[in-house]
């Protein structure tokens, strides 16, 4: 019987990382897909170090930059066939605009543009090594989100809360669709709130600022071990193997917010990300438009 496979992105830090041990940990195939391969190499080495499992490998990917998406999905079909769980983990934070190689804003490209990209991409792979789940980590920031439609970017008045609210907004509404459209087929949708946790999540991709408030945070919240709990347990509990298109937090689904449940937002959102990344979700067939 083969091992089943979970690839987890941003898995080289944080509760990423966190959630890269549990499932080593459990047994199971992990694929670490990290941006950098010299703390992607660090953070492997760790998990197969303290677990024993040597079915773990790093795969290198920039959920920033869809050319780095569409080159990472061509070498993962290369080496794999199927994929059993998908873990969309990988965030960032920022208080300054930034923008990505592609020109999207950098907290909506990788919280939620590259995650939809990835996941289109890849449903096709989830489809043959079904029953499959994916798992979308998004944040209590959704509640007070808004999908700026006349400024998707946030060129014209930028606030970081703001950016990350959209995006993390985004992640729940593009859960909730992607499992309506999926519909009776084998594959499980669901999103969560992993809490507040002490991560590197605020520190700067560019040139590593906020590393001072990133160790405080650390001392104030949760752990990065405490945080993936309700990661770990959607990708392998007996409870939720048949529930999708759902949100939760400490393990418990949770009602959604009106902006969440708008069918008509998701479903816009849904034709511009198609239509900024190139990708159609569609599991019965190859996903690049």
């Amino acid at each position: 019987m083969k091992l089943q496979k979970v690839l987890i992105t941003g898995a080289n830090s944080g509760i990423g990382k966190a959630v890269a041990h549990g499932m080593a940990n459990l047994g199971y195939h992990v694929i670490m897909v990290c941006r950098n391969e010299k703390r992607g190499q660090e953070a492997l080495s760790e998990v197969v170090n303290q677990s024993g499992n040597h079915n773990v490998e790093l795969m290198l990917c920039d959920l920033s930059s869809m050319a780095s998406i569409q080159a990472f999905y061509q070498t993962f079909i290369e080496k794999h066939d199927s994929l059993n769980i998908l873990i969309n983990n990988a965030g960032v934070a920022s208080s300054k605009r930034h923008e990505t190689v592609d020109g999207f804003e950098m907290q909506f490209a990788v919280n939620y543009l590259g995650m939809y990209a990835l996941t289109g991409l890849l449903l096709p792979q989830l489809k043959k090594g079904a029953p499959a789940r994916i798992i979308n980590v998004s944040s209590m920031a959704y509640k007070s989100g808004k999908i700026h439609f006349d400024d998707l970017q946030l060129k014209n008045s930028y606030k970081s809360i703001n950016a990350y609210g959209q995006s993390k907004l985004a992640v729940v509404l593009f859960t909730r669709l992607l499992s309506e459209k999926i519909g009776s087929e084998d594959i499980t949708v669901n999103c969560l709130n992993p809490g507040l946790s002490g991560t590197q999540m605020g520190v700067s991709r560019d040139d590593g600022s906020g590393k001072f408030l990133a160790s405080v945070v650390k001392l104030l919240f949760q752990s990065p071990e405490k945080g993936a709990e309700t990661t770990l347990f959607l990708a392998t509990s007996d409870e939720v193997a048949h529930i999708t298109g759902q949100y939760f937090s400490k393990k418990k689904m949770e009602p959604l917010t009106p902006r969440a449940l708008d069918d008509e937002a998701a479903k816009k959102l849904w034709t511009i990300s198609a239509r900024l990344s190139g990708v159609e979700p569609n599991s019965k067939s190859e996903s690049v438009v």
